[in-house]
């Protein structure tokens, strides 16, 4: 009995000596409502307390959008990868880096692909900071389609009611003949 109260009271001061993490991840788009062919970013940011270490990976569907480029941002050593439908950032810090803030680690930019209609939502896969799993924020996006504008109805040719009349006008021909030259006659 002694050994198990022993062991309940270790586990209780590891776990009192290890501070508990309260940041969160967020994986925002810059837009609520985009169209197909429309690019738009992504942010990926951390907020709250301090971190020496943040990684971030999350999904997207493939049959609504396409990857197009990303860019990483300090204070952390940040590195980056996407591949097929998945994104992984992580942020590295030799000292802890304050991140009280909200502080954007990266910035992926996607583009709608043609006929993509409905909702563009993001999968969370990780969200940890210092080796703790952390709350994951993730946004969404809505597809609108592009209204087409109405076309006014097509006009028929109409021909005038009445004679035709043109305008007269006085026309000299030029004969030549031999070495002859004559105006006005035919």
């Amino acid at each position: 009995m002694k050994g198990k109260l022993l062991s309940i009271g270790i586990l209780l001061l590891v776990m009192l000596a290890t501070p508990a993490i309260a940041a969160t991840v967020f994986i925002e788009p810059n837009k609520t409502a985009v169209a197909p062919g429309e690019q738009f970013a992504v942010d990926v940011s951390v907020k709250d307390g301090t971190a020496k270490s943040v990684v971030a990976e999350f999904t997207f569907d493939t049959a609504k959008i396409k990857y197009v480029s990303k860019s990483t941002f300090q204070p952390f050593t940040v590195l980056s990868s996407v591949s097929d439908n998945k994104v992984s950032i992580a942020g590295i810090s030799d000292e802890p880096v304050d991140i009280s803030a909200k502080t954007k680690l990266a910035t992926i930019v996607f583009e709608v692909n043609p006929g993509a209609t409905g909702e563009i939502t993001f999968n969370c896969i990780t969200a940890n900071v210092d080796g703790q799993n952390v709350q994951c924020n993730v946004g969404s996006l809505t597809i609108e389609e592009i209204p087409i504008p109405p076309q006014p109805p097509a006009q028929t040719p109409t021909l005038n009611k009445g004679p035709i009349s043109i305008p007269a006008q006085r026309i000299d021909m030029l004969k030549l003949s031999d070495d002859k030259v004559k105006v006005g006659d035919v």
